[in-house]
């Protein structure tokens, strides 16, 4: 059994040139080959949105992980965003979805399945990995580096 198997806790940090970009939830890596993500993705444009301003988007992936030696790939089968928010502080979060179709021309916020095509994959490189910690990087889609940081909860 791989040692990747189980529930991790983790974080990732995307260098994108538009802001800050980072993740945090939950991967599941199944026995099976299954994989499963659970979390919020966060954009921060200091220019644009202010210092302490994001666009946080509550996402669901589903998919298959593979490992080899000190790699490992997810190959993504469905992303959902399920909410997408403008989070500022001191104020009520403000539905960018509700907001959007409020607007005559608008359907809806962008939403990280528009940038995901089913069937994609990625793949990262194992840094360190322990009974209770995972650290790996590697490139999304675009190619834009990616750090990930995790700890084991089951």
């Amino acid at each position: 059994m791989s040692p990747l198997v189980g529930k991790w806790k983790g974080t990732s940090q995307y260098a994108v040139p538009a802001g800050e970009l980072s993740s945090s939830g939950y991967s599941q890596f199944l026995q099976n080959g299954e994989y499963n993500f659970s979390g919020e993705f966060t954009f921060r444009n200091v220019e644009k949105l202010g210092p302490d301003t994001a666009v946080v988007s509550q996402v669901a992936a589903a998919g298959t992980w593979r490992a080899t030696d000190d790699k490992y790939s997810i190959t993504l089968a469905d992303v959902k965003t399920v909410r997408t928010v403008l989070r500022q502080p001191g104020k009520a979060d403000v539905d960018l979805d509700k907001a959007a179709a409020s607007v005559p021309g608008t359907s809806r916020f962008f939403r990280l399945e528009d940038a995901t095509p089913r069937g994609t994959s990625q793949e990262y490189s194992v840094l360190e990995l322990t009974a209770t910690t995972l650290h790996a990087t590697g490139q999304d889609l675009p190619g834009i580096g990616v750090d990930y940081v995790a700890i084991r909860v089951e």
